[in-house]
C-alpha cells in the first residue's frame, strides 16, 4: 500500500515482491535515516494519499512517489540529527533482537516447564508471598507448603509448588483412570505429597461451596 514505509538496517538476503519500490539516494545529503524519517512524515504522506490512483486498492508509480521535494537541513543540523538517531535505532534494534530471542527461549522452555521435563523443584523460588497478594487463587495455610498460586502464572490458579503444573490437571488425569504411580512417572517433578495436597485443597474448595 502506498504510504508504508520500512528500512532494511542489516545486511539480509531477501527478494523485494514487485509491489514494493527500494529507494536510495544519489546524494550524500541523504543518509538513509534522515530519508526513512522524512518519508514517514505526515507530510509526505498526505501527499502519497493524494496522488495515489486506484478504487479497490490504492498504488503510486515510482515517479509519483519520487517527485516530492524534500527539504535538506544544513550539515550541522543533519550530523546532530544523524548521531542522536543513530544511537536510538541502535537501542531499538538490540531491545527488538533480545525480544525475539526471549520469546524464542520462551516457546522452547514453557511446554518443557509444564510437563515436568525441566524440574525446578529445587529451585529457590519464593513463591510463599506470592498468594493472594500476587493475585492468585487463596490457598489455605497448611496446602502452601505444596501448593501455590501466582497470577502471572497460569492466569493465578493454583500449582503444584516449582513447577506450572496445575492443580486441575492432576486433578483431572486422576479423574480420568491415571494412578498416582503414572503420574509421577510421567511427572518426575510430582511427589506423592503433592498429588496428596491437590485431593486435599478439592475437598477444602468443594465443602466451602457447599457450606455457601
Amino acid at each position: 500500500d502506498p504510504g508504508k514505509v520500512a528500512i532494511v538496517e542489516k545486511e539480509i538476503d531477501a527478494v523485494f515482491a514487485s509491489y514494493l519500490i527500494r529507494l536510495k539516494s544519489r546524494s550524500n545529503l541523504l543518509s538513509p535515516y534522515y530519508l526513512f524519517y522524512a518519508l514517514s512524515d505526515e507530510r509526505y504522506q498526505g501527499y502519497i494519499y493524494g496522488a495515489s490512483t486506484g478504487t479497490t486498492r490504492k498504488s503510486a508509480s515510482a515517479g509519483v512517489i519520487t517527485s516530492f521535494n524534500l527539504v535538506i537541513p544544513t550539515e550541522k543540523v543533519r550530523e546532530g540529527f544523524e548521531k542522536v538517531i543513530s544511537s536510538l535505532r541502535k537501542t531499538l534494534n538490540n531491545l527488538l533482537e533480545k525480544n525475539a530471542n526471549l520469546r524464542q527461549t520462551r516457546d522452547l522452555l514453557l511446554p518443557k516447564l509444564i510437563s515436568g521435563e525441566i524440574d525446578v523443584s529445587e529451585l529457590d523460588i519464593d513463591t510463599d508471598g506470592m498468594q493472594p497478594t500476587k493475585g492468585g487463587t487463596h490457598i489455605p495455610y497448611p496446602l502452601t507448603k505444596r501448593l501455590h498460586a501466582d497470577k502471572k502464572i497460569l492466569g493465578g490458579k493454583p500449582v503444584i509448588k516449582g513447577t506450572r503444573l496445575g492443580v486441575s490437571f492432576i486433578l483431572d488425569l486422576l479423574e480420568h483412570g491415571w494412578r498416582e504411580e503414572d503420574i509421577i512417572e510421567n511427572y518426575p517433578s510430582v511427589a506423592h505429597e503433592d498429588i496428596e495436597a491437590c485431593r486435599a485443597y478439592q475437598q477444602k474448595v468443594t465443602r466451602a461451596s457447599v457450606s455457601r
